[in-house]
């Protein structure tokens, strides 16, 4: 078999990046799911305080995919070093603290109105920051546009 007629396989890598983009597209839906919820209640402070938390992290998400892609697209390998377990972790406790605000919305919309949305978006803002913190990880992965 001569070079040109060899089959050439992505290299882990790669696809271990793929899997992530695939993994931050699945955030950004559950993010939509979540704000879709949260329309159907009354509107409260706290609501839009979250609804622009989720919204503000939901575009954040999507620059980081437009970029990673355009440079894959281009032939570029994105930073192999500790970029990609960061995001994996960050996008955990983002798909956790989904998570927990989901199971409330679809459980009890007088119990979130009533006892959890103050809390919640309290600890969005002094505690996750997420829109913000993903920012830095992208700045320092070199994926921020």
């Amino acid at each position: 078999m001569n070079a040109s007629s060899e089959i050439q396989f992505a290299d882990e890598h790669y696809v271990a990046w793929l899997e992530e983009l695939r993994a931050i597209n699945k955030l950004i839906d559950k993010i939509s799911e979540a704000i879709i919820l949260l329309s159907n209640k009354r509107v409260t402070l706290e609501e839009k305080i979250i609804c622009h938390h989720f919204h503000s992290l939901a575009a954040e998400y999507a620059k980081l995919c437009a970029t990673a892609h355009n440079l894959l697209a281009q032939g570029k390998q994105l930073r192999p070093d500790g970029c990609l377990p960061e995001l994996k972790m960050f996008n955990g406790e983002v798909d956790t603290v989904l998570d927990e605000l989901l199971k409330i919305v679809k459980y009890d919309l007088n119990f979130l109105e009533q006892y959890f949305e103050h809390d919640y978006a309290n600890r969005l803002q002094e505690k996750h920051r997420f829109a913000e913190r993903l920012r830095e990880i992208q700045e320092r992965c070199n994926l921020s546009g």
